[in-house]
């Protein structure tokens, strides 16, 4: 279905919302109007990883492949995103540019020597436990990255 398609008449000038959603094998595009109807949809397949940076490049590619995909009037009128990855992946930024700094954590890697630092983390807040202390948590990769590499 390409964007033309769907937006006509009184669609032509209403608001539109971008939905990216960063999967295993490939990233998918939706736009939707006001009301919920598809407007546009898009997927694109992964390259091969970076030796350095892993998926990072593969999914910027990818990011960059769907946008291309947008008609100018469709892309101008886009007034949100959201942006959802695989479960538990992370992935460590340069805050002031957006460089990818690590190659990502995906959502299957653990790092079960982090748990005692995050559970001493956790317990100096609260004596509840938590699902931080997981091995396979955000919180035990940005361990891992502090630590380690």
């Amino acid at each position: 279905m390409s964007s033309r398609e769907r937006v006509d008449g009184a669609l032509a000038s209403s608001s539109l919302y971008c939905g990216l959603d960063f999967g295993t094998s490939s990233a998918r595009m939706a736009v939707v109007d006001d009301r919920g109807a598809l407007v546009h949809v898009s997927v694109a397949a992964y390259d091969a990883p970076d030796a350095r940076l892993g998926l990072s490049t593969s999914w910027t590619s990818a990011l960059w492949t769907l946008l291309a995909r947008l008609e100018d009037d469709v892309r101008r009128r886009i007034e949100a995103v959201a942006i959802d990855g695989t479960s538990g992946t992370a992935l460590i930024v340069d805050g002031s540019n957006g460089e990818v700094l690590h190659a990502p954590y995906m959502y299957n890697d653990t790092f079960k020597e982090e748990v005692g630092r995050i559970s001493a983390l956790r317990a100096a807040a609260s004596d509840v436990k938590h699902s931080v202390e997981s091995a396979s948590s955000a919180a035990c990769k940005l361990s891992r990255w502090v630590n380690v590499d």
